[in-house]
């Protein structure tokens, strides 16, 4: 099996999408967070 970045940084570039993609885990990670309060 190879990995899907070659390194951090293209990891969090997520291929250009950076925005979206962690723009949704933080929409996704802050209800729960709150909701785990």
């Amino acid at each position: 099996m190879s990995p899907a970045f070659s390194s951090w940084s293209d990891f969090f570039a997520m291929g250009g999408y950076a925005f979206f993609v962690w723009l949704a885990v933080a929409m996704t990670v802050a209800p729960l967070a709150l909701l785990a309060l």
